[in-house]
């Protein structure tokens, strides 16, 4: 965070002590908050850590450190910022973990880099330095419930495709089921083929060998068939 950026101080509401928490009935949130001015993490840490677990990160570097480490849920990153600014950090961070809600923190108030905050990050929320810790936490709150709605769709695409996988394997499934009885049917056939064919084989052997012991040995195995011939 740089000093061109304007005041960087953090600001409360009128009449605002401090946003009411959202997380009492659930389990805490992580929330990373990237900015180069320790000051700055500190103050930010000590005001959302009633809510939220926060990580901290001086630079984008350690930024994408905390994030393999740990599952989180957005991340509040400054603009102006060395190494990396803010806003290429979470355009990398939509590729990478489009789940995860972004938030940019910024002095700026230059249309272009606006837009491109916008568009090109898809931050939820563009937040204009001094930051008001209500609007803060009330973005973070908006956060969390886009964070919902997003992995709920990504469960549920999940869930469709297995069940689109399961559906698949059981159509194919009865169609093996559709095939086999006339796979079963050929089989038995050529079966039933090849044990006449062996039938008839031993028949024959079977009457050349009688007929040869009859004619070498006078004995009359086949009386009926000598009857025939005597007629």
């Amino acid at each position: 965070m740089r000093s061109d950026e304007g005041d960087s101080t953090l600001t409360m509401a009128p009449g605002i002590v401090s946003a009411p928490s959202s997380t009492s009935s659930r389990a805490k949130r992580s929330v990373l908050v990237v900015d180069d001015e320790p000051s700055i993490l500190g103050l930010l840490k000590a005001l959302l850590d009633a809510d939220y677990i926060v990580f901290c990160a001086k630079n984008t570097r350690e930024a994408d450190a905390i994030i393999k480490a740990h599952p989180i849920n957005a991340v509040v990153c400054d603009h102006f910022m060395p190494i990396e600014n803010g806003l290429s950090f979470l355009v990398r961070l939509r590729n990478t973990h489009p789940h995860i809600s972004r938030i940019l923190l910024s002095g700026c108030t230059v249309p272009e880099v606006l837009l491109a905050a916008i568009n090109q990050s898809g931050v939820q929320r563009y937040l204009i330095k001094p930051i008001n810790v209500f609007e803060l936490k009330q973005a973070l709150g908006d956060a969390m419930r886009e964070y919902d709605t997003s992995t709920r769709h990504m469960g549920l695409g999940k869930e469709n495709a297995d069940l689109r996988s399961s559906i698949q394997k059981v159509l194919s499934h009865s169609a093996s089921l559709t095939e086999s009885p006339a796979k079963l049917l050929a089989i038995s056939f050529l079966g039933l083929l090849a044990v006449l064919a062996v039938a008839l084989l031993l028949g024959l052997l079977v009457f050349v060998l009688l007929y040869s012991l009859k004619s070498a040995l006078g004995i009359d195995f086949l009386p009926n068939w000598s009857h025939t011939d005597g007629l």
